[in-house]
Parts: structure tokens; C-alpha cells; sequence
């Protein structure tokens, strides 16, 4: 048994040939299989549209989000706004995404009740896009003098 899986994915050729192989299966669209048993090109092609969708509402908010606390930062210089806009972007910009995630998720769907915790179209998108929107308000209150 062990020998037919060694075959049946190539372990029994050298690692040189088995990446050749490799690369050819990709070019070829061939992925590979999961450890499950299911093709990786199906895995992607069912979840690419829950990642696109994720991907434009996040970029949707980071556009939204920086701008505007850019432009308020940026008309209000020295005020309370701009010094809490840059304490809070430079506390998100040094927090892991995943610990961003975490604690939104826990804030504003179990704790207030706002969305759900699953993936979905509530929090994942907007806590996806606050490092990445964190660098905005800065820029846009730079470019705004």
C-alpha cells in the first residue's frame, strides 16, 4: 500500500523530477488534490466568489474610511480628531489582521449584536480593511495642506 502511494504521487522519483511534474500539472491546470480528496482547482473555484466579494468590500471601506477621517484630519489639524485619528492608525497599522479580526468579530457580533460570526457580508469585510485603511487618513491629511 504504501509503495501505490508512493507511486501515485510520484514520491518514488527525484525531488528535481517531482517538481518538474509538478510545475507541468499546473501549467496544465491540474492543482493537485487536497488532503480530502477533492480537486484544488474546485476548492478555489467555490470559494473565489466569498474572497472576491470580501476583497471589493473591504477595498470599498478602506476607499470610504481613509478619505474621509483623511479630509476631517486634514481640515481639523492639531484638533482631537487628528490626534485620535493617528493614535488609532497607528494601533490598528501594529495589530495582526487576525487579531483585528478576532476582537471586531467579538465586539460587534457577539457582544452588540450587529452581524453575524460567520463569513459572510458583516464584519469580515470591514475588519479586513483596517490595517490597510489605517495608512490612509494619514496620507490624505498630508495631501490635504
Amino acid at each position: 500500500m504504501l509503495e501505490a502511494v508512493r507511486e501515485r504521487y510520484n514520491l518514488d522519483k527525484p525531488f528535481i523530477v517531482q517538481y518538474l511534474l509538478f510545475l507541468g500539472g499546473i501549467f496544465q491546470g491540474d492543482l493537485g488534490v487536497s488532503f480530502s480528496g477533492q480537486p484544488v482547482s474546485e476548492i478555489l473555484a467555490d470559494t473565489f466568489p466569498v474572497t472576491l466579494r470580501l476583497a471589493l468590500l473591504s477595498t470599498l471601506f478602506l476607499m470610504v474610511g481613509g478619505i474621509l477621517t483623511g479630509l476631517i484630519s486634514g481640515l481639523r489639524k492639531g484638533g482631537i480628531f487628528d490626534a485620535s485619528a493617528l493614535v488609532v492608525s497607528l494601533i490598528l497599522i501594529s495589530l495582526p489582521i487576525f487579531v483585528i479580526g478576532f476582537v471586531a468579530q467579538f465586539i460587534f457580533a457577539i457582544q452588540l449584536g450587529w452581524f453575524r460570526t460567520t463569513v459572510g457580508p458583516g464584519a469580515p469585510g470591514r475588519t479586513s480593511c483596517s490595517p490597510r485603511s489605517c495608512s490612509r487618513p494619514e496620507a490624505m491629511r498630508r495631501s490635504s495642506d
